[in-house]
């Protein structure tokens, strides 16, 4: 049967009420046990990657060569070198002061986390970016979350908490593809071949598909004169007839403060919210266990 994403888990956390005080006894029973482990998760399981490492590892991703003369346009380069070369340069270490932050807000995340074993178990490969690069927005390539010093200046740790919970499930998403596409198809997204817009904006945290839901693609293009990453409309492609009631969920998601052009992004920040808010529903849990 159809699964509305509007009245299934896409809901605003406002309007769930979920009470389920057998889960906080248990997190409270096992949260002394567990804190050692945590602790030694967090001492063994952050791995700070140097710049060149990284680099090495966005080539190896291919990104760049699904760039568009936009893409390139709005990241200020103006051909493939000279994008690479931007990259390149704008891959920095973090201070001090940032791993310090790090480690103590990805110890209250693996507090979050450590009951979905597949999830937690992933290791955090962090790299820090100028803001020069993505706009400072954080991104993932391959198994490496990239942040810059504009997550830093953030001071709702809830906020960092579902940002990096966020970016850890991308990097799950790529480790557990079959995984993933089952989740989708769930949902009702259906992995089809991804088409040729020229507009389209690329973001490193997609996976090279398009996903039919329900007769809908969806995808982020460019508006006329785009001059930055976020000068983009959700755009819909109907593919089968009467599917106004689909657009007007997928828009939904965007109007809950949901990223919504593309399930990548849809289901990264549903899970990540949820998490860290504690009513996360069981068919989701089930897919980070």
């Amino acid at each position: 049967s159809k699964i509305l994403i509007t009245n299934d888990f896409f809901l605003l956390k406002k309007n769930i009420k979920q009470n389920n005080q057998n889960q906080n006894n248990n997190k409270n029973n096992n949260k002394n046990n567990n804190q050692n482990d945590i602790n030694n998760y967090n001492k063994n399981n952050i791995i700070y990657i140097e710049p060149q490492e990284a680099f090495k590892e966005i080539l190896f991703s291919g990104y760049f060569n699904n760039f568009n003369e936009t893409d390139m346009k709005v990241r200020k380069c103006d051909n493939m070198e000279k994008c690479e070369e931007m990259y390149k340069n704008n891959l920095v270490e973090f201070n001090n002061e940032n791993k310090k932050e790090l480690e103590r807000l990805i110890k209250l995340c693996n507090e979050k986390i450590n009951k979905y074993k597949s999830l937690y178990d992933i290791t955090w490969k962090l790299c820090k970016t100028t803001k020069k690069l993505e706009e400072g927005m954080p991104h993932t390539h391959t198994d490496i979350i990239f942040l810059s010093d504009s997550f830093f200046r953030t001071n709702n740790d809830e906020s960092k908490m579902i940002t990096l919970i966020h970016e850890k499930l991308h990097v799950y998403q790529r480790k557990y593809k079959q995984k993933t596409e089952e989740l989708y198809n769930k949902y009702n997204f259906k992995k089809v071949e991804k088409k040729n817009i020229n507009l389209r904006r690329t973001n490193p945290d997609l996976d090279s598909y398009d996903y039919n839901y329900n007769g809908v693609l969806i995808y982020s293009e460019y508006k006329d004169n785009a001059k930055s990453l976020r000068d983009v409309d959700t755009k819909f492609i109907s593919i089968e007839s009467k599917t106004n009631k689909e657009k007007k969920e997928i828009e939904e998601l965007a109007k809950n403060g949901y990223q919504n052009e593309h399930p990548n992004e849809i289901f990264a920040s549903i899970i990540s919210e949820k998490i860290v808010n504690n009513n996360l529903n069981d068919k989701l849990s089930d897919y980070i266990k």
